[in-house]
């Protein structure tokens, strides 16, 4: 109800022609005179026993850059239970004008229900005239391997391989490389 939410945007991708948005799409900004939050929830899905399946994103972030403020965080819903497994604090709330790739392990939660859950969260309404935040090649995996054609990451910014027949995608984000959002930048 706050004029700023999550919506799909073609104004910035990282590939193809959109990305899921937060922000007001009509001013592409989160300044909207009030503490502007919102979530975007996955549908349910079932983690299989022993798996410990992590998310990859691409995140473009423009905020306030003050640590606990204008937030962007990644929770694992389990039930009423959120937890966190990533805040947009570890990267000191922008990622530069650049997409910058983001992997999180969803560990714990083998053989329960669970949902993801994408929020933005100003905290209050105060210096909120910046853009916003992007997410794009939103990805699930369930961790298992039986060679590294099983953990096939098309994201130029990241590598995977498998741990061996029947283990775990190890997925990491490329030392040096940033990659520039397309549509302007800072």
């Amino acid at each position: 109800g706050s004029g700023a939410s999550w919506t799909v945007s073609q104004s910035r991708a990282a590939h193809g022609a959109s990305s899921l948005y937060f922000g007001d799409p009509s001013t592409q900004t989160y300044d909207v005179d009030a503490r502007a939050w919102g979530r975007a929830v996955t549908t349910p899905f079932m983690v299989a026993p022993g798996a410990t399946p992590s998310i990859s994103f691409v995140v473009w972030l423009h905020t306030e850059e003050t640590l606990a403020y204008d937030f962007l965080r990644v929770l694992v819903m389990d039930g009423d239970q959120a937890t966190e497994v990533w805040h947009s604090d570890a990267i000191e709330g922008t990622t530069h004008g650049w997409w910058q790739p983001v992997v999180a392990p969803i560990d714990g939660f083998g053989g329960k229900e669970i949902r993801i859950a994408l929020e933005f969260d100003t905290v209050d309404d105060l210096i909120n005239s910046y853009e916003g935040a992007y997410i794009d090649d939103l990805k699930l995996t369930s961790g298992c391997c039986a060679t590294d054609s099983d953990c096939s990451d098309p994201n130029g910014c990241t590598t995977s391989a498998c741990a061996g027949f029947g283990g775990l995608c190890a997925v990491e984000a490329v030392a040096g490389i940033r990659q520039r959002a397309r549509g302007g930048g800072d």
